[in-house]
């Protein structure tokens, strides 16, 4: 949201969410440290039952 990456918090109904003014901003910075999160795709997993995030530039192909 506007270049930052934002915890945006849910609602009692699967897939829905509470409003954008509820977010918490997490970071106005990418993992490569240039910047805003524009152009950036994140995605989660499991990895020995521990969370994992990962985030991918578009424009690069960079994961991290």
């Amino acid at each position: 949201m506007g270049g930052q990456l934002v915890d945006e918090p849910s609602a009692t109904s699967p897939g829905t969410f509470v409003s954008v003014d509820n977010g918490v901003p997490l970071s106005a910075t990418n993992p490569a440290g240039s910047g805003d999160w524009t152009g950036w795709s994140i995605t989660r997993s499991l990895i020995d039952g521990l969370p994992a995030l990962f985030a991918r530039n578009a424009a690069t192909g960079a994961l991290y």
